[in-house]
């Protein structure tokens, strides 16, 4: 008999909860990544002769989970927005990118 790994029943749950609710009302483990990873790691796995190793794969190489996703938007929004006024000083931009870094990181 195959044995049902733990990681490979969340995420077909995840995923059904994700196709029936169309929300986030997920297992917290899996509400941070992107609805459609999901989705394409669960079409791409399912058939696969060892699907927890694709699942393995897939979730972590399909988009990069939304709060990383939040932070380097956030990261690029203040260099455009704060920095962008130190372009002549290299040292100034340098802080201010750094600066930018440390507040959309924490």
């Amino acid at each position: 008999m195959v044995e049902i790994n733990v990681k490979l029943v969340i995420l077909l749950v995840a995923t059904a909860l994700i196709m029936i609710t169309g929300n986030a009302t997920v297992s917290r483990k899996f509400e941070h990544y992107n609805p459609t990873c999901l989705k394409k790691c669960d079409s791409e796995c399912r058939s696969k002769a060892n699907p927890r190793e694709c699942y393995d794969y897939c979730i972590v190489n399909c988009f990069p989970p939304v709060s990383n996703v939040i932070s380097s938007n956030c990261k690029i929004n203040c260099e455009e927005s704060t920095c962008s006024r130190f372009a002549s000083d290299v040292n100034k931009l340098e802080r201010c990118k750094a600066f930018c870094t440390q507040n959309c990181n924490a």
